[in-house]
């Protein structure tokens, strides 16, 4: 305003209305700007100016009054803005952590270290599986691997009593029990094949869908594993079929306690049909008459009848004890060569076959898209949490503002 202009009315708002007010400066003219005046001198003219001709409203106006008032006028809105500004901080932070979670963290100073870890808790958690489900998903103790239900088909009854047709007889009842026994060992590989899908990796799970290739490779040692465990097994389960095949014991406690008792119950027997005959020879002759018939049209004598009767009782009792004897050994032959086996030794193959600095680079390979995300993520949340420092500071600045008005 020009020299002599009285401006009282409007600095107290009664010309112009304004809801905040308004606050009267004294500027630097263009000529105190030639004649390069300072800031502070040109502030301390203007509280000359102030006090000279608006006494009454120096107090509330000048510079360094309006900078109080609109810093007041920040703050307050800062106030209002703050918590909300506070809550989409924390959202977005909250997101990009879920992303960084997501894309996995930065391996490129440490991927020794953490190939071996997966391996090794590839490993823990396989196994894990294996033991905590080996009733339910192995089977092993409520069908017995299968080869209760497979093995046990019954058994043809013998016909003569020599020993040698006794043996001949024994060993085709034994001979099948393999098929069913290594039908137990293919049963057992494919579930253990299986186990892997049914796995579910948790702390590991998004490392495996991150890099694809070492999930892979990994599945296919377990696989090659396995699959090699496959044929020592089956020859195992062999050479225990082959056991029973190349010595029929017949000294078996089980079996000689069996015959014995027939022999008893046999001799019993015969001792009534003397006591039997010798009080009525005429039925006697008249039975031995009436059985001849009988005779010429099987070609077979009563004791011919009673030894195939002996016979099939006894190859079913024995045939019963190498039953119970293979379906006991088949589960834990498959147990030891084929089960604890791959748990003893998983993580030992993986390291052996996988863990090779020249493979590193390939196993983790992940896309260049994956790689920008992340450091995208990386960023935006740095940025988050100057953010969230920041608006720390401005609510303590507050804090002090609010104690300095109350003063």
């Amino acid at each position: 305003m020009d020299k002599g202009t009285d401006a009282k009315n409007v600095l107290m708002g009664k010309v112009i209305p304004v809801k905040l007010g308004i606050i009267g400066c004294v500027n630097r003219s263009q000529q105190d700007i030639n004649d390069q005046k300072s800031i502070a001198k040109a502030l301390e003219d203007e509280q000359k100016f102030l006090q000279k001709r608006y006494p009454s409203l120096a107090a509330r106006h000048g510079t360094a009054f309006l900078a109080k008032k609109l810093s007041g006028i920040l703050h307050n809105h800062i106030s209002k803005c703050l918590p909300d500004l506070r809550r989409r901080i924390n959202t977005l932070t909250s997101e990009c952590e879920e992303n960084l979670y997501k894309y996995g963290e930065d391996i490129s100073e440490k991927k020794d270290l953490f190939i071996f870890n997966i391996l090794h808790q590839y490993s823990i958690d396989y196994c894990s599986t294996v033991e905590g489900t080996s009733d339910a998903d192995l089977e092993v103790e409520d069908e017995k691997l299968g080869c209760g239900a497979l093995i046990c088909k019954g058994t043809c009854p013998g016909i003569f009593i020599p020993d040698k047709v006794f043996k001949n007889l024994a060993k085709k009842e034994i001979r099948s029990f393999l098929q069913p026994s290594l039908d137990c060992v293919e049963k057992v590989h494919e579930k253990l094949r299986k186990t892997k899908d049914k796995c579910e990796f948790k702390e590991i799970k998004k490392d495996l869908i991150r890099f694809p290739n070492l999930s892979d490779r990994i599945n296919e040692v377990l696989v090659e594993l396995l699959a090699d465990r496959v044929q020592p097994t089956e020859d195992f389960v062999k050479s225990l079929i082959k056991i029973q095949l190349d010595y029929i014991n017949t000294r078996n406690p089980e079996f000689r306690k069996e015959k014995l008792e027939l022999d008893l119950s046999n001799r019993g027997d015969k001792n009534g049909e003397k006591s039997s005959r010798s009080e009525s020879p005429d039925h006697s002759s008249e039975d031995a008459s009436d059985s001849e018939p009988e005779e010429d049209d099987s070609n077979l004598t009563a004791v011919d009848i009673e030894n195939c009767n002996i016979i099939q009782h006894l190859l079913k009792t024995y045939i019963e004890i190498v039953r119970k004897t293979i379906e006991d050994m088949i589960p834990k032959s498959i147990m030891s060569f084929m089960v604890v086996f791959v748990k003893e030794n998983l993580q030992k193959e993986l390291v052996k076959k996988l863990y090779k600095e020249e493979f590193f680079d390939e196993l983790l390979d992940e896309s260049e898209e994956i790689s920008f995300f992340r450091q995208k993520s990386l960023a935006m949340l740095i940025a988050l949490e100057k953010a969230n420092g920041i608006i720390n500071e401005v609510r303590n600045d507050q804090s002090k503002y609010c104690r300095q008005n109350d003063l």
